[in-house]
């Protein structure tokens, strides 16, 4: 078993990601995949995406990643908590969804971030992703 998730495996994520976009004609996008530790592994933004979208999307994967959990589930915590995501102590941290948790059983592998839509959109992006990186 695979303590990471593969470079060819993040490359064929991420064709799959631009594709679904691009032929939903949907806004330009950028998609982070990272290791369990929210180290990069791969990053790309369409031609057009907004700049933000080059800090959003690395931070959504670090966060998944490191909080071993979808950004969606940490935002209905905070919500629910009250509570601010500066609590957890690192500046990283983004609550937005869009970011998700790449598992192998109870092991996590790394986190996808996609950032350019809604946050709907985003994570279901997202989930396209994370069907190829976890087979």
């Amino acid at each position: 078993m695979s303590n990471t998730i593969p470079l060819a495996k993040a490359e064929a994520a991420l064709k799959a990601v631009f594709e679904a976009a691009a032929r939903g004609g949907k806004a330009p996008i950028a998609v982070a995949i990272v290791d369990r530790n929210g180290d990069l592994i791969l990053f790309a933004r369409m031609d057009g995406a907004p700049v933000r979208t080059s800090t959003l999307a690395p931070n959504k994967a670090y966060t998944a990643a490191r909080m071993e959990r979808n950004t969606a589930d940490i935002l209905k915590m905070i919500q629910d908590r009250r509570i601010d995501i500066a609590f957890f102590g690192d500046p990283r941290y983004c609550g937005l969804p869009g970011g998700l948790a790449v598992k192998q059983g109870d092991n996590t592998l790394g986190g996808i971030g996609i950032s350019g839509l809604s946050s709907e959109e985003d994570h279901e992006l997202g989930l396209i992703a994370l069907k190829i990186c976890q087979s």
